[in-house]
């Protein structure tokens, strides 16, 4: 499973889905902010981090969204979010699953895409 994966959403993602989205999981977890608020956590009751979601970031540009989503078009009448999230290798899954079911949460997908690779001349 990808670690680093990116939510495309028509809403924001913000402390009141997270909460909404904790409040409805199979077991005890909560939530803390990152960098004043950059980013948030999802965490066990332990402290471990299950997955971390960026703020929003607004989707303007046509080229910007063909890079996230190839192919398909942006309607500029109506907003998109862009928010990365990242599952660390011990969530055993729930990360991904809380992601899936953020998304869900704001009509949005869930994008796994390949970190780009250097071109090493060979």
């Amino acid at each position: 499973m990808p670690r680093e994966l990116s939510i495309v959403s028509r809403k924001p993602i913000g402390l009141d889905e997270l909460i909404r989205l904790i409040d409805n999981a199979q077991r005890p977890l909560g939530v803390q902010g990152i960098d004043a608020g950059i980013s948030a956590a999802v965490l066990t009751t332990e402290g471990g981090i299950v997955c971390t979601v960026s703020a929003p970031v607004r989707i303007l540009a046509p080229a910007e969204f063909d890079r996230i989503l190839p192919g398909e078009e942006l309607d500029e009448s109506r907003d998109f979010f862009f928010h990365s999230a990242t599952t660390p290798v011990q969530s055993d899954g729930l990360g991904h699953e809380l992601v899936e079911r953020l998304a869900d949460m704001v009509d949005g997908r869930v994008i796994t895409t390949p970190r780009a690779q250097l071109d090493d001349g060979q």
